[in-house]
């Protein structure tokens, strides 16, 4: 457990943010996640305690990272319309119910849709670069691609 919690922390330091643009960041933040769920979706077949270990992590890591979003949409000074909010709720609870799924049955397919999911509200945010940091406009929403929930 402890080598898994050195790996986070050495694979967090190695993010690089971009003072100022809490959008960018995030759209990086969901991309290194959906990077991570896919690196760790080819080892749910190993048996090794290693490669169970960073597929554990992994997932806790976008769980963290969807934590945080959720909790941004529920804050009462969060700028983006409330449709815009309503959905990445949506998305965050239905990220949570696949996560624990996962975390108790790791199959390589039930990791598709977190990844699928993270690129594409990553690409939604990094699309709307020109607009104001903070809201997404309604027209560009990230959630409009992803099939409801």
């Amino acid at each position: 457990m402890m080598t898994a919690r050195r790996d986070q922390m050495r694979q967090y330091q190695g993010l690089q943010f971009i003072p100022g643009n809490p959008r960018q960041n995030e759209a990086r933040a969901l991309i290194e996640a959906a990077r991570r769920l896919a690196d760790a979706q080819k080892l749910t077949e190993s048996a090794t305690r290693e490669d169970k270990e960073s597929v554990q992590a992994a997932l806790r890591l976008n769980w963290r990272l969807w934590t945080i979003l959720q909790v941004e949409a529920l804050s009462d000074d969060n700028p983006n319309p409330k449709e815009i909010r309503t959905n990445i709720l949506k998305l965050s609870i239905f990220v949570d119910d696949r996560t624990v799924d996962i975390l108790f049955d790791p199959k390589p397919p039930k990791f598709d849709m977190l990844i699928k999911i993270n690129r594409e509200v990553a690409q939604g945010l990094l699309a709307a670069k020109d607009a104001q940091p903070g809201v997404v406009p309604a027209a560009e929403s990230p959630v409009r691609s992803i099939a409801p929930v």
